[in-house]
């Protein structure tokens, strides 16, 4: 008991912790396994490619050091063109649309094409000159679901638009595929992160439309006529074909 109580009052003087606490905190330090580390690191970074939807998380867990991985809905095509992801829609075929260029190899739900950009910022001028990407008319028009590239999905408000039509465009650098409203005037769409789009903001005083970089079209990465379960997490190859898939 006189050396127990000497060997504490002498660890108390020094600060010194206990040989054997050092050993056990060693022994389950991240130093004392390099090997199981390194495994469990590249284990993660394989989940983390395999299964892209869950790169988010994957940020949490260090699995690719220096990088905050991101899901895009919006795998960018050839220049000069954007892209659309489109999964059990009607097409409108008015003769006022363009064929794509070109499209991703692969989705995970749905197509995605790519168009290239129109001429003009007026969306009356591109459909006059047939450069409009597409033309939407669901059967059930409060079925339809439009998701940006953010992952926000727009759906039908009180009264839902006759016909979406999407158009490319490239201003700045950037290409994007805006939504544009056609139908009643009280058309909208309601996002979930609280915004509205809505036919009257898509029109000047004098009757035309505003421009495409106006702030008042949605900028669209996906559409379908079965509402937004299908689209709004579906991920496409970045790699490229030339040429056109089907749209369904």
């Amino acid at each position: 008991m006189w050396l127990l109580h000497r060997s504490s009052k002498k660890q108390a003087e020094t600060g010194r912790k206990p040989v054997i606490s050092r050993r056990i905190r060693n022994a389950f330090s991240p130093e004392s396994h390099p090997e199981a580390m390194k495994n469990v690191r590249l284990l993660t970074l394989v989940f983390c490619l395999i299964f892209p939807r869950y790169t988010l998380s994957c940020a949490a867990t260090g699995a690719s050091p220096g990088t905050t991985p991101t899901t895009d809905y919006c795998p960018t095509g050839p220049s000069n063109t954007a892209g659309l992801t489109t999964n059990g829609v009607t097409a409108q075929n008015a003769g006022d649309t363009s064929t794509p260029v070109a499209y991703s190899s692969s989705c995970t739900a749905g197509e995605r094409n790519y168009w290239t950009g129109a001429s003009s910022a007026q969306p009356d001028d591109d459909e006059a000159n047939a450069e409009k990407a597409l033309g939407v008319q669901c059967p059930t028009p409060s079925s339809v679901c439009v998701c940006e590239c953010n992952g926000v999905c727009c759906t039908a408000g009180s009264t839902a638009p006759d016909t979406i039509s999407f158009v490319p465009y490239c201003s700045g650098g950037s290409c994007q595929m805006y939504a544009v409203l056609e139908g009643d005037e009280t058309s909208s769409l309601t996002c979930t992160d609280g915004s509205t789009y809505t036919y009257s903001q898509q029109y000047a005083s004098d009757g035309s439309y505003n421009p495409l970089t106006s702030g008042n079209y949605l900028q669209a990465a996906s559409v379908s006529c079965n509402g937004c379960s299908g689209i709004q997490t579906d991920s496409c190859s970045p790699t490229t074909v030339t040429g056109s898939t089907p749209i369904s």
